[in-house]
């Protein structure tokens, strides 16, 4: 029953019903490649406000077929409304996808950034999920096949 509960609160946080913004801090920065040393990847944090003896749950939210990638309204939208929901949420850039690129290399970088995901300390890797937006959707699926 309290997936139920989880997803009403989504629906309504997120149709603009209801907003909590003020509960959500947003952190950006970089996370390093394991596939390539030169590599990095422009990433936003949502973290949830709200008190937890643990870490909340994580999702890895990767953005549509966008020229603003993850400065994308819709997408930021998305990110508050799961952030408000309790979830810490990371959002990385992917340069393919902003440049509306098809690739096979965007799957890998999407499971390349999960990887590198699991090792950060101050989000709960035991428990993380994954959403999409869009076309990209369809790169996670491959990633985590």
């Amino acid at each position: 029953m309290s997936n139920f509960f989880w997803g009403i609160s989504f629906l309504l946080i997120s149709s603009g019903l209801f907003r909590f913004s003020s509960s959500v801090r947003i952190e950006e920065g970089f996370l390093p490649s394991k596939r390539d040393p030169k590599k990095k990847y422009r990433v936003k944090y949502f973290f949830t406000k709200k008190h937890y003896e643990n870490k909340p749950p994580t999702i890895l939210l990767t953005h549509g077929m966008s020229g603003y990638g993850i400065d994308d309204i819709r997408m930021t939208d998305v990110a508050i409304s799961l952030s408000s929901c309790g979830y810490n949420v990371v959002v990385p850039e992917f340069e393919e996808i902003k440049a509306l690129k098809i690739t096979p290399e965007s799957a890998q970088n999407i499971k390349d950034v999960f990887l590198v995901i699991l090792e950060q300390e101050k989000l709960n890797t035991k428990n993380i999920g994954f959403f999409s937006i869009s076309f990209s959707a369809g790169y996670g699926l491959v990633a985590f096949a």
